[in-house]
C-alpha cells in the first residue's frame, strides 16, 4: 500500500500552510489593532491545521488498519511465546536461588567450623600462658598470648556448582527494599509534583505549602472554549 501524498488538495494546503509560515515568521505586534488582527489571523491558521488534520487521518486510516490488523496477527503468537520464556526464566531462577542458598549455607557452617577451631587453639594458648604465669615465667606467657592473636583458620571457599549455559549470559540486579522510610536522606526523596498540581488545580491562590510558589499561567483558546 502507497501513501498518496500528491494529490491536488494536499498540495494546496501545503502550499497555504508555507505561505501562513513565512507570513508570521517575524510578527510583531506593537497596538490594539495589531493585536485584533492578529487574533483574526490565529482563527484562520487554526481552520487551516484542522483541515490538513482532517485529510492526514482519511489517508492514513488504511493504513493504521492494516498495522492494527498485523499487530492482533502476531500477538498471540509471540503472546504464548512470551509466557514460555517467561515460565523457563522463573523456573531457572528459583533452582540458581535454591543452589545459592545451599551454597551459602555450607559456607556458612565451614565458617563457624574455622571459628570454633580458632577458638579452640586460642583457648589451649590461654591456658598454656596462665600456666606460665603461675610459674613465674611472665616472658612466656607474653609470649603465648602474642601467637594466641596471629591464630588464624581461613576458611575454604565454597563454589557454585551451576555451570552456565551455553549462549545465555547471568545478570545480576542490585536492587533495594525500604526498612525504614523515617531514616532516608532527604536527597532520595522524591517531591509529588502530581498532587502539588492538582492543588495548583483545585485551590488555585488559596493553595498554600512551604517552599512551593503557585501561580497563574493564561492560555489564550481559540473559539473561546
Amino acid at each position: 500500500m502507497e501513501l498518496d501524498i500528491k494529490s491536488p488538495e494536499i498540495n494546496t494546503l501545503t502550499t497555504e500552510a508555507e505561505g501562513l509560515g513565512k507570513k508570521f515568521a517575524s510578527l510583531e505586534i506593537t497596538c490594539q489593532a495589531d493585536f485584533d488582527l492578529s487574533g483574526e489571523q490565529l482563527k484562520v491558521i487554526k481552520a487551516k491545521s484542522k483541515a490538513i488534520e482532517s485529510v492526514r487521518a482519511m489517508k492514513l486510516k488504511p493504513f493504521n488498519e492494516g498495522i492494527k490488523g498485523l499487530r492482533e496477527f502476531f500477538k498471540r503468537p509471540l503472546s504464548i511465546l512470551a509466557d514460555a520464556e517467561n515460565t523457563i526464566r522463573s523456573a531457572r531462577t528459583r533452582y540458581m536461588n535454591a543452589e545459592e542458598k545451599k551454597r551459602a549455607e555450607a559456607q556458612e557452617k565451614l565458617q563457624e567450623l574455622a571459628r570454633k577451631e580458632e577458638e579452640k587453639k586460642k583457648k589451649a594458648l590461654e591456658v598454656r600462658a596462665a600456666n606460665a604465669e603461675k610459674k613465674g615465667n611472665a616472658e612466656k606467657a607474653d609470649e603465648l598470648r602474642a601467637k594466641k592473636e596471629e591464630i588464624y583458620i581461613p576458611t575454604p571457599i565454597v563454589e557454585n556448582k551451576i555451570e552456565k549455559t551455553e549462549g545465555i549470559g547471568l545478570r545480576e540486579d542490585w536492587k533495594f527494599e525500604i526498612l525504614d522510610e523515617a531514616k532516608i536522606p532527604r536527597k532520595y526523596l522524591i517531591v509529588d509534583k502530581i498532587l502539588l498540581g492538582k492543588m495548583a488545580r483545585s485551590m488555585k491562590s488559596l493553595a498554600d505549602v512551604s517552599g512551593v510558589r503557585f501561580y497563574p499561567v493564561k492560555t489564550e483558546i481559540i473559539g473561546g472554549k
